[in-house]
């Protein structure tokens, strides 16, 4: 091999476990510093929890994405957003949140944040009774008989 062609191989290499260990020393440091986002958010500090949330959310944390979702629907420490709500709140639910899937269901059902569809209400419902959620199973109970969630 030319010196020239296995100096460009090296240097890919390099690059390549760089880049990988700035992803994992990242993630690390996200995820030291999530605890301190739960307490924060549990004090009602939501500024200060929604930036290391919305940052582990970023990779693809079920957890993080259900809390950034929450927390746009609710208007905690960001302005409420039901579309944006609703994105993290599927990405939570589609990893297996049941937490999620009972939120999604109900902002369906109830139209909060997002446009009222029942059929999407009783999908997202459904699937969090199916979890074991007990106020999704009551939920659905309700939709089913057509009275107000």
């Amino acid at each position: 091999m030319r010196p020239a062609a296995e100096r460009r191989i090296r240097l890919s290499l390099l690059f390549a476990c760089v880049v990988s260990l700035s992803i994992i020393t990242g993630r690390f440091a996200l995820c030291a510093t999530y605890s301190y986002a739960l307490e924060a958010h549990s004090l009602g500090e939501y500024s200060k929890a929604f930036p290391i949330f919305y940052g582990n959310a970023l990779f693809e944390d079920a957890g993080a994405c259900g809390l950034v979702g929450t927390m746009y629907l609710l208007g905690q420490g960001v302005e409420r957003d039901g579309v944006s709500a609703e994105y993290w709140l599927l990405k939570a639910a589609r990893k297996g949140s049941v937490i999620s899937q009972s939120m999604l269901g109900t902002m369906y059902a109830t139209g909060k944040g997002v446009p009222k569809d029942d059929r999407k209400a009783r999908l997202w419902l459904f699937r969090a009774a199916a979890g074991g959620d007990e106020t999704a199973s009551f939920a659905l109970r309700k939709l089913h008989k057509g009275t107000l969630i």
